[in-house]
């Protein structure tokens, strides 16, 4: 990944503020890799460590980072987030912040349509690997539309208004 055009690597456009995770020459696979948007924040980042000279977004000494994954395997397993157990092991990877980022796109209320264009997944299959997010969602909504909402109660006169009209049709 690289600040400058690729036909080999992913790129960041700086002036569109789009991050290209495949070269322009790449052939598509089944695996899709869609071009993303980046944040106004990181881009500001990004920018200024062009500006600085910085050709890769992740370099040390003028030469991009190799070995990420390592490295992020190995915080993981300094942050206690990986476990090896008799019957049970747990991996932390990076592609989990791929499941994060849906998760947790689609319980702030954006479409599997935006969600998948987003993770490079179509809609169809973020509803068959997410659709007990949705799910979950879904039933918290249901469950607030039955709780009266302590913050501001109902009127006294809407109160009264509904007790009198269910005492009339218990009397009927």
């Amino acid at each position: 990944m690289q600040f400058l055009e690729s036909l080999q690597n992913g790129w960041i456009d700086l002036n569109r503020g789009i991050l290209h995770r495949k070269g322009k020459a790449e052939p598509d696979t089944n695996k899709r890799a869609p071009s993303v948007p980046i944040g106004d924040r990181l881009m500001a980042h990004m920018r200024r460590w062009y500006r600085c000279k910085s050709r890769y977004p992740v370099e040390y000494g003028g030469l991009p980072v190799r070995g990420v994954f390592d490295s992020f395997e190995a915080a993981c397993q300094l942050a206690g987030l990986n476990y090896d157990g008799q019957e049970i092991t747990i991996r932390v990877t990076a592609h989990s912040l791929r499941h994060t980022c849906a998760t947790w796109m689609l319980l702030e209320g954006k479409s599997p349509y935006q969600v998948g264009r987003y993770i490079g997944m179509s809609a169809a299959m973020v509803e068959r690997t997410y659709g007990h997010v949705t799910d979950e969602a879904l039933r918290a909504t249901a469950n607030v539309l039955g709780r009266r909402n302590e913050t501001s109660p109902v009127p006294q006169s809407s109160h009264t208004l509904a007790q009198t009209s269910m005492n009339k049709r218990r009397r009927t």
